[in-house]
């Protein structure tokens, strides 16, 4: 019996390999001769660049940024000669931010411009940028300010940090923008394709999430709306409506549009660096999972992505979940049996730790491979295998025969 087990992260809780690592054991232990053929994923958000980090084997480097609310942070990237890998959750992610300041329309992405300046400035001109978990949503203005780019209001001022910033740009200024930036390129590994704005872009579907009221998502898209026209006229070409542009509070179009970047969905990319495809189709069942399953997992979230090759290939999946939430129901074609690992016995806040994950998710596991389903695949292999021996038996005693 073969098992191919590719884990996202439980986010704040295990990473995904120690995710993957916990589904692992727990086959071992209680199938010794099972084969467990172990990955970690990721789509661009965290996670990404531990993935990347192993594929270019690169080192860890810390370069000085700023969280969403202006405190000096030193980010963890990983660098190899001139290419550096980062998150942008690193310096800008929601964690950082504590729940009483989460309000996207202050919060800022200078810290990521902050970032690729310094690294500029210490030899970095490679930029691998997974987009995913950030705190802001802000079009990547405040980003553009940290690298040069002048966004001014009606005044001729440089407008304030946030989405209320980015609201009251009508003029864009390139004059004094970072001259390195033409010697760098940006590969940009997106967790989501949603547009800039609108009812799919990134204020509706994610600002909520980052501390958002209900009363501010007009008045922010339609901000995000005003600046995507202003960038139109400096970069004629700029297209707020192409996929991810909406990725990281908007960070995708900025990345896109002001400093030429490739954008690409991040399971994708790794998908290729690891041949999940074939790796998959050697397997028996599919074991793969995340921290929360709903409808926007379906916009190209790791462990569905592993769920429909999957499915593409007739192989049974399960998934395993912290949590199910609105529209979840819609993934389920996809996958054999969807579990939710919480111990509903003990407060939510004890599931929630390291210790408590690893073990729901083994008892979830156990349960999996106790299935009558599984149990009759185990039972194929057994049979498969017994008359395997019979037959070379059989072909001793003809060949002494003879």
């Amino acid at each position: 019996m073969r098992f191919f087990v590719a884990m996202d992260s439980f986010k704040g809780t295990l990473s995904s390999r120690e995710a993957g690592e916990a589904v692992r054991d727990a086959i071992l232990e209680k199938y010794e001769n099972a084969e467990v053929d172990l990955t970690p994923i990721a789509d661009g958000g965290e996670g990404t660049t531990d993935i990347l980090k192993d594929i270019y084997k690169a080192e860890p480097v810390y370069i000085d940024a700023m969280t969403p609310i202006g405190e000096s942070i030193s980010a963890l990237c990983y660098g190899k000669d001139d290419t550096l890998i980062v998150e942008v959750s690193s310096c800008i992610g929601l964690p950082l931010v504590d729940k009483a300041d989460r309000d996207p329309m202050r919060v800022t992405s200078y810290g990521v411009g902050l970032l690729i300046k310094n690294a500029i400035a210490k030899g970095y001109r490679s930029f691998f940028v997974g987009l995913g978990g950030s705190a802001t949503n802000d079009a990547g203005a405040g980003m553009l300010q940290a690298l040069g780019f002048k966004l001014l209001d009606s005044k001729g001022d440089i407008v304030e940090f946030g989405a209320r910033g980015t609201a009251r740009v009508e003029k864009i200024d390139t004059s004094c923008t970072l001259s390195e930036l033409k010697e760098c390129d940006f590969t940009i590994l997106c967790d989501v394709d949603n547009p800039l704005f609108g009812e799919r872009g990134c204020t509706y579907v994610f600002s909520p999430q980052k501390g958002a009221r209900e009363d501010q998502l007009a008045e922010m898209d339609a901000g995000i709306a005003h600046f995507a026209e202003c960038a139109r006229e400096v970069f004629p070409n700029a297209n707020p409506d192409l996929k991810s542009s909406g990725a990281a509070g908007g960070l995708g179009f900025a990345f896109r549009t002001f400093l030429g970047a490739d954008l690409m969905p991040g399971f994708n990319y790794i998908k290729r660096a690891i041949n999940i495809v074939e790796r998959i189709k050697e397997a028996d069942i599919v074991i793969t999972g995340e921290g929360r399953l709903d409808g926007q997992s379906l916009n190209g979230k790791a462990a569905m992505e592993v769920a429909k090759i999957a499915w593409n290939h007739n192989k049974t999946t399960y998934m395993l979940c912290g949590g199910f939430g609105d529209g979840y129901e819609e993934c389920l074609k996809y996958i054999t049996e969807a579990t939710r690992i919480i111990d509903t016995d003990v407060p939510l806040e004890e599931n929630l730790t390291r210790e408590k994950s690893i073990k729901n998710l083994a008892k979830s596991v156990i349960e999996i491979i106790d299935d009558a389903l599984v149990q009759r695949l185990f039972k194929r292999d057994k049979e498969l295998e017994e008359q395997k021996k019979l037959e070379n038996e059989n072909a001793k005693e003809e060949s002494f025969e003879k």
